[in-house]
């Protein structure tokens, strides 16, 4: 296997034509790569340019494969029910969808409301540098890098919530507190020790 990345950010496993692959999120290049396992050939998936040294092929563009583009995709995570690929646009301040089986890129969670909402308002989608995100069952989480917050989609039912809204703190047993989200997704239990 042979390629020329620039600055790859991110990789995550998937499927593709029933067909374990790679996907990587090449930041510099705004592109995202598929890597074919059982060959291990590596090719442009999302965004593309006639010449692949050329840093300059960004932007932000909803379409199919080669014709969308990113500018310096960081996160990438595969949700295989629906074999849908999240890939973080971090410049654009965006989240974008693929549809593995159409390769459509799209804007996830962008509408007209969410573009006049306040940075950081409770609930919004509007993401500030979109960082790092990981998939958890129906449950995406995102690292919303400028907005200080981490988010959570629900894929399921197309909702979207600030993690800390969710998040509870109680007591536990002896010394310890408890955090957990209100659909128990997360929990935290951490010591509290008392300086002697």
């Amino acid at each position: 296997m042979t390629a020329d990345l620039a600055s790859p950010h991110s990789i995550c496993n998937g499927t593709m034509n029933e067909e374990s692959v790679l996907f990587i999120v090449d930041s510099d290049s705004s592109i995202t790569r598929i890597v074919t396992l059982h060959d291990r050939h590596v090719a442009n998936l999302i965004g593309d340019d006639d010449d692949p040294k050329n840093l300059s092929a960004f932007g932000d563009l909803d379409s199919n494969g080669h014709n969308a583009k990113l500018q310096y995709p960081v996160g990438i995570a595969f949700h295989y029910p629906s074999s849908q690929l999240y890939v973080t646009d971090r410049f654009n301040n965006k989240l974008k969808r693929v549809d593995i089986k159409t390769l459509i890129c799209s804007s996830y969670f962008v509408t007209d409301t969410d573009r006049k909402k306040q940075r950081g308002e409770t609930n919004s989608a509007k993401f500030n540098e979109p960082y790092g995100i990981a998939i958890f069952e129906h449950f995406l989480f995102l690292a919303d890098k400028n907005n200080s917050h981490v988010k959570r989609i629900d894929l399921d039912q197309d909702t979207i919530v600030r993690v800390t809204d969710g998040l509870q703190l109680h007591k536990g047993n002896a010394d310890t507190w408890i955090i957990d989200d209100e659909d128990k997704i997360i929990k935290l239990i951490f010591i509290i020790k008392s300086n002697i």
